[in-house]
């Protein structure tokens, strides 16, 4: 399919790139992180049978090093879902498996299926979150427990990112009457100034 000719040009395409993250920023935190719809997932929080901390612990004894976790809602069921880097920290993500781990975590035992990434989104965003966590001393769940003390509420989400420049980790947190909130924590687990 032929684009129209007005979508070719630069200034076209940067207004629309423009409009798309301004539009994308004005979304609750909660509605943007994972794909589909997470207005429940606040509430379905107290569902889980796992933790946080469990589920990486977990995770990385059957996949390698755990880059990544989170809770999402995956249609009408509450997910645990965590990537690890099946052989660990010392090699690079080219060489690297990288796996999601994911689950309902509403039952007596979270019991994740395994996906060895193949489609390129996926791979692009393990690759960054592993080279992110490389950066660090720490693993994912040092990271979490020492966080976990800096904030109030529960963190229901950590992943690694890029935050003014600089390798970071994002927190998603559920805090009183199911408000969300996000913050940031440096490479040592020590929260950033917003």
């Amino acid at each position: 399919m032929k684009l129209p000719t007005f979508l070719a040009k630069p200034r076209a395409k940067a207004a629309i790139l423009n409009l798309c993250v301004a539009s994308s920023l004005a979304l609750p935190v909660h509605l943007v992180y994972a794909g589909g719809d997470q207005s429940e997932l606040p509430r379905r929080l107290a569902d889980a049978k796992i933790s946080l901390t469990e589920g990486i612990s977990r995770a990385g004894q059957l996949q390698g090093l755990p880059i990544s976790a989170k809770f999402e809602m995956e249609g009408k069921d509450l997910h645990l879902s965590v990537y690890t880097a099946k052989q660990g920290r010392a090699v690079a993500a080219e060489n690297n498996e990288l796996i999601e781990l994911s689950g309902n975590a509403s039952t007596p035992a979270w019991q994740p299926e395994k996906e060895i990434f193949s489609d390129k989104p996926h791979i692009a965003r393990a690759a960054m979150q592993l080279t992110v966590i490389q950066q660090s001393k720490l693993g994912l769940l040092e990271l979490l427990k020492k966080s976990a003390a800096q904030h109030q509420g529960t963190i229901y989400s950590i992943t690694p990112d890029v935050q003014n420049g600089k390798p970071a980790f994002k927190l998603l947190i559920l805090g009183a009457q199911g408000k969300t909130s996000e913050s940031w924590i440096d490479l040592d687990g020590n929260r950033l100034a917003q």
